[in-house]
């Protein structure tokens, strides 16, 4: 008779254990001693042993307290993704990493002056969005770390860039679906390469990096690449032609395309009148 009870006891609880699992698992927490006491379950009843209610509570109690870091974790996560701190992001330590990292190496259009205009200007785009401030934040700052070594290692900057943030976002306390954002946003913001972000961070990114090379800003960056490349203003001219007067049309963001309008309006018209200055146009 009690083996009987102890059955049909199991068979309720064993669905409702298995259920449980599968459904924190989907959230990513590590549940995997919920299966091992069903299993534990359905051996001992198959066994016909008495005693299963002891092996029972000695699986559920040992996989409890291996469970505890990861209950710490996914608690930690959840108070994250609910408190405010989605709006601050450590901006010192990554800004501290970018200058060592950078170095000597600031040349040209893409100086660490660049890399903070990028960043404020995706602050201020982010408003009122609905933002990870903490992603935001990385990716502006560390969007070109990789920019001096991609002829070194023959790797787009905008894929080497994501790569040498993981290990200083990690020491940060950031967690991995964070760090994928920001490795997705800083893979996208090149537009030159054609590829779509695929979230919020990455269109406010790519629109503040196309937006600091358009305006008088995008002007004076633009004509000292030229020189550091020896291309002199033909050179300039090509790079406006083919890249700069294209990118009021390439905005994600809606404030984006408003503050390009502007830009755009300044980059033409000096281009026009250096054209007209070279003899180049009537």
């Amino acid at each position: 008779m009690v083996a009987i009870m102890n059955r049909e006891l199991a068979m309720v609880i064993i669905p409702i254990f298995r259920l449980v699992s599968i459904l924190l698992a989907l959230n990513g927490v590590p549940l995997g001693f919920l299966g091992r006491a069903s299993v534990k379950l359905e051996t001992s009843l198959h066994r016909q042993n008495l005693r299963w209610y002891s092996d029972f509570l000695k699986v559920v109690f040992k996989g409890f307290l291996a469970w505890l870091p990861s209950i710490n974790r996914y608690g930690k996560a959840l108070e994250l993704n609910q408190s405010e701190d989605m709006t601050e992001f450590p901006r010192e330590p990554i800004e501290e990493y970018v200058k060592q990292t950078l170095g000597d190496d600031e040349i040209g259009a893409h100086t660490y002056d660049h890399i903070e205009r990028v960043l404020t200007l995706a602050l201020d785009m982010a408003g009122e969005m609905r933002v990870n401030i903490r992603v935001l934040g990385a990716s502006a700052l560390l969007h070109d770390i990789g920019r001096p070594f991609e002829k070194q290692v023959e790797k787009s900057h905008s894929v080497l860039s994501g790569e040498m943030s993981v290990e200083i976002l990690r020491n940060l306390g950031y967690y991995d679906s964070e760090i994928d954002s920001v490795i997705q946003a800083i893979r996208t913001h090149r537009f030159s390469e054609g590829l779509e972000p695929v979230n919020v961070e990455g269109e406010i990114l790519s629109d503040a990096d196309k937006l600091d090379a358009m305006g008088a800003i995008g002007v004076f960056r633009a004509i000292a690449q030229a020189s550091v490349d020896n291309r002199g203003i033909e050179g300039f001219l090509q790079h406006a032609h083919e890249k700069l007067l294209r990118l009021r049309d390439l905005m994600y963001t809606e404030i984006g395309q408003q503050m390009a309008q502007e830009r755009h309006k300044v980059l033409e018209e000096f281009v026009n009148q250096l054209e007209k200055e070279m003899g180049l146009v009537s």
